[in-house]
This record gives structure tokens, sequence and C-alpha cells, in this order.
């Protein structure tokens, strides 16, 4: 058994370990059964299912970017991305992506600026 490499991914999961399971905590997707959390075991198990859709993350996105997202909002994407077969790291690369080319362009940088608002504003609405 082996420690995750990656700082900010053991940090993230030794932070989600400490919080109540789902749903208490705001943790509304789970894999696991009611009142169990889902990071017990991902310390330990390279293998577990969040220590892997994170590190998969990790890849694209730095430590310290990954220091500054709340735990639960990472735990909740990275299952949400399971649960709809996505995969999380093309979806970052892919909003990445289309954001600094939008924002870039004089024609679509103000539309690219709304739209990052109307996000945000969603994100607040939970």
């Amino acid at each position: 058994m082996s420690r995750p490499t990656n700082r900010a991914v053991a940090d993230t999961l030794q932070r989600l370990l400490s919080l109540p399971p789902a749903p208490k905590g705001g943790r509304k997707l789970a894999l696991c059964e009611m009142g169990q959390n889902q990071a017990e075991g991902a310390l330990d198990n390279p293998h577990h299912i969040l220590r892997v859709l994170l590190e998969d993350i990790a890849e694209i996105i730095s430590e310290d970017m990954l220091n500054h997202l709340s735990p639960v909002d990472l735990e909740q994407f990275c299952l949400q991305t399971a649960l709809r077969d996505d995969s999380g790291s093309s979806m970052l690369i892919r909003l990445i992506g289309a954001f600094i080319e939008a924002y870039a362009n004089e024609q679509t940088s103000d539309q690219a600026t709304l739209l990052l608002r109307e996000m945000e504003k969603l994100a607040r609405t939970r």
C-alpha cells in the first residue's frame, strides 16, 4: 500500500476523512453506504476510486490550485464524472481551453467573461 505522491491529493483525502460523511457535510453524491465516509481507505489504496479520480485531476491542475479548492467540491466533481462516465481531466482541459480561446479573442472576450460570471452564480446557488 502506498500513499499518494501528490501532496495536494493526500491533503484533500485527509481533509475529506475529517468531514462528516454524505449527505451531512454537503456530500450528496456517494458511491458508498449511507453514513460511510467516501474517502475511507483512499490514502492507502492506490486503486480506491476517489484517489484515482483525484490523481487524474492532479495531472492537469497544480498542487497549489488543488489546495485552494474545497475538498467537498473536488470529491463531488470526481463522483459526478464517474456517474456520468466523463473524464475529469479531459473536462477541465476542455473548460480551460475553451475559456482561454474565447477570452483571448477580442470579439468574444466579453461573452467569455459573462459566461464565467454565470457559472460562478450557478455555483453559489447550491
